[in-house]
C-alpha cells in the first residue's frame, strides 16, 4: 500500500507532507505488518503533535482498530514531545474509554498493558467522565476483560492510581461500578476486586433522592435489566438489605468497621458461589439474601460462624 518509507528519500517526504493526518490514520487502521515502522517514520519527520491532531485522532483510530502496536509508537512520540503539555493532550482523548469499549476479543494481557501504559502517562484519565458521567472504572465494569485474573489486576490498577473514591461513584442512571460488574455474567474477577478494595455495599441501592421506587427505577437503567439468560442484576438491593439488617447504624465506628469487614468476607464468598451457580439458582440466591438451599449444610455453618463472630465482636466491645 505504502511501500517501504525511509527518512532519506525526499520524494517520500513530499508524498506524505501534503495530508499527513489522513495518511497516519489510514496506516493506523490498516493491517500492514510494518505499520509501526511507517508511523515511526511519519512522526519522526512531521512531529509528535500529528498523533494528537485530526478528527478522529490517529492515536484513537489505532486503539479503536486494535492496532495497539501502532498506538504504543504514537504514545512514545506524544510523551517525548517538547511542545505544550503532552499529558494534557493525552488526557483530552479519553483513550481509556476506547480501550474498554472496543476489541472485546483481544487478549486480556494486551489490553491490561495498554491500560497500564495510559495510566502511567496520565493518571488523571482515571477521574475523567464521559457523556453518561461514567469513569473508566464504570466502563471496564460494563465491558469485562476475558480473564478473571486480568479483571482483578485491572481493578487493582484503576483503584491504586485513581483513588478509592472512584469505587462508589455513580453514573447518570445511578449505577455504581459494583452494580455494573454484577450485571455481567463473566465478571467474577471484577466483583472480587471491587469488594476487596472496599466497594460500599450501602450505596448499592436506589439512588438517594430518587422519586422512583425500586420497581420503577430498575427499567430506567438499561445496564441493570435482566438478560435473556435470566442472570439476576439486582445485587444492589439484596446486598444492601443484608448489610442494613446485619449492622446497626448506631454502632461506634471501630466496631462497625470490624463487623463490616466480616460481612464483606461472607458476601465475597456468597458471590463466588452464586456466580458459579446456574442462572435459576442465582436468582433464588439473591431473592433469599444468600439463603442457600437448606440441604447445603456448609452454607448454614458459614452463616452460623458469621453470627458467632458478630456476637464475639459485640462482647469484646462491651468489655
Amino acid at each position: 500500500m505504502f511501500g517501504t518509507l525511509t527518512d532519506a528519500d525526499p520524494s517520500q517526504r513530499l508524498f506524505f507532507r501534503g495530508r499527513p493526518m489522513r495518511l497516519i490514520s489510514l496506516v493506523a487502521q490498516s493491517s500492514l505488518a510494518d505499520a509501526p515502522a511507517i508511523i515511526h517514520t511519519f512522526l519522526a519527520r512531521l512531529g509528535s503533535e500529528e498523533a494528537l491532531r485530526g478528527d478522529p485522532y490517529p492515536s484513537r483510530v489505532a486503539i479503536v482498530c486494535g492496532r495497539y502496536d501502532v498506538a504504543h509508537i504514537m504514545l512514545n512520540y506524544i510523551m517525548d514531545s517538547d511542545v505544550g503539555d503532552p499529558s494534557s493532550g493525552l488526557a483530552q482523548l479519553k483513550l481509556l474509554f476506547d480501550v474498554a469499549r472496543h476489541n472485546p476479543f483481544m487478549q486480556p494481557i494486551v489490553k491490561l498493558a495498554m491500560v497500564s501504559r495510559l495510566v502511567e502517562l496520565e493518571p488523571g484519565q482515571l477521574r475523567q467522565r464521559d457523556a453518561n458521567r461514567r469513569l473508566p472504572i464504570h466502563e471496564f465494569c460494563r465491558h469485562p476483560l476475558r480473564s478473571e485474573a486480568a479483571q482483578e489486576k485491572l481493578i487493582d490498577l484503576l483503584v491504586r492510581r485513581g483513588f478509592t473514591y472512584t469505587l462508589n461513584t455513580t453514573d447518570t442512571a445511578g449505577a455504581t461500578p459494583l452494580q455494573l460488574a454484577a450485571s455481567r455474567p463473566n465478571a467474577n474477577g471484577l466483583l472480587r476486586g471491587l469488594l476487596r478494595h472496599g466497594a460500599d455495599l450501602w450505596s448499592a441501592g436506589v439512588p438517594r433522592g430518587s422519586r422512583l421506587g425500586r420497581l420503577a427505577w430498575m427499567p430506567t437503567n438499561a445496564s441493570l435489566t435482566p438478560t435473556n439468560d435470566g442472570i439476576m442484576k439486582e445485587i444492589k438491593m439484596e446486598i444492601a438489605g443484608y448489610m442494613c439488617n446485619a449492622i446497626p447504624p448506631y454502632l461506634l465506628a471501630p466496631l462497625w468497621h470490624r463487623i463490616s469487614q466480616i460481612i464483606r468476607l461472607f458476601i465475597t464468598t456468597a458471590l463466588e458461589r452464586t456466580t458459579a451457580a446456574t442462572p435459576r439458582e442465582r436468582v433464588d440466591v439473591f431473592k433469599m439474601r444468600f439463603g442457600f438451599a437448606a440441604s447445603h449444610c456448609a452454607d448454614r455453618e458459614m452463616k452460623l460462624t458469621l453470627q458467632e463472630l458478630v456476637e464475639v465482636a459485640f462482647r469484646e466491645e462491651a468489655a
